[in-house]
């Protein structure tokens, strides 16, 4: 993704919600690798993960 975010103006990941429903715990790691954090999300945002 790095790679591909230096020679594209936007990326765009998305994340497979399987039967295991692993793409919201797929996604909070990828936030933390990639050192994401967002403020005042919504309350009802915060729930979905």
């Amino acid at each position: 993704m790095k790679r591909v975010a230096t020679q594209a103006q936007n990326v765009c990941v998305i994340f497979n919600n399987n039967s295991g429903k692993d793409a919201a715990p797929n996604a909070q790691r990828l936030q933390e690798i990639l050192g994401l954090h967002w403020d005042n999300l919504a309350p009802q945002q915060l729930d979905l993960f």
